[in-house]
């Protein structure tokens, strides 16, 4: 599999930087950690030129890391992407000839998992980028598998969307077992984890993350899993979601009052 990249325009960024600027921990860590320049109320043209500015006093550290992160994924990543469609049982798609990593300093990091595409900073280097690109690639060969297994041709990536959402729940949730298998646990020595929201949540008496990785840990095949994981999750995902959702404002609080 090819990795692409495709350089995001301060525009472009700064696009992405405005849907998240909500008064919540997304925005705090945009502040704290992306632009701490950030007027109160800014503009797209004020988020723009503070990205350049930032991509130009850093531009030769960020080209250096993405030279090591296409060197990264000539030696391993393209067979880490082989080792996931190993642990789903596929074969990947038909036609998909390549992953494209849309480098823009955003903090932020969307996917489009129809596209096969994700936004990463080229600030991020070495565990960093692995983390969140393993993160993000597992989402393309999940969502692949269960197109397959569900019949489904295409999803709307709205969050929403209530015929989307049980989907993305699950998809998420299983990013914690899946990349926690022995071979990427032992390879990188890191643990990966899904959302903090999801590791408080109980369902029926039964811890959310626990009962899924015990439900991967105990698996007959890939099918078998995600036959249980899905019956539970997507029974139950309108509690899911709510619970998730409380601890995700209950964290915005949390973080706005460091």
């Amino acid at each position: 599999m090819e990795l692409k990249i495709e350089k995001l325009s301060p525009n472009e960024c700064a696009n992405i930087i405005t849907c998240f600027l909500d008064g919540g921990s997304w925005e705090n860590d945009v502040r704290k950690n992306l632009l701490p320049d950030l007027s109160n109320n800014p503009t797209k043209t004020e988020i723009s030129k503070l990205i350049k500015k930032k991509y130009e006093l850093n531009e030769k550290n960020y080209e250096e890391n993405i030279e090591k992160f296409l060197e990264w994924w000539e030696s391993d990543g393209n067979f880490d992407y082989q080792e996931l469609l190993s642990l789903m049982e596929t074969k990947g798609p038909k036609n998909r000839e390549s992953i494209t990593w849309q480098v823009g300093d955003t903090f932020i990091c969307p996917r489009d998992i129809e596209e096969w595409s994700f936004v990463m900073s080229a600030s991020f280097w070495k565990w960093d980028a692995i983390n969140v690109s393993l993160h993000e690639i597992t989402h393309f060969v999940w969502f692949e598998k269960v197109k397959q297994i569900e019949g489904i041709k295409h999803f709307s990536q709205n969050q929403e969307d209530e015929t989307y959402l049980p989907y993305w729940l699950l998809s998420e949730i299983v990013i914690d077992p899946i990349l926690n298998s022995s071979t990427f646990a032992k390879k990188y020595e890191m643990t990966w984890k899904s959302y903090p929201e999801f590791y408080d949540i109980k369902i029926k008496n039964k811890n959310l993350m626990k009962y899924i990785k015990t439900l991967w840990n105990e698996r007959q095949n890939f099918d078998d899993f995600y036959e249980k994981s899905s019956k539970f999750v997507y029974g139950n995902w309108r509690e899911i979601n709510k619970q998730y959702l409380n601890n995700f404002n209950n964290q915005n609080v949390e973080e706005l009052q460091k």
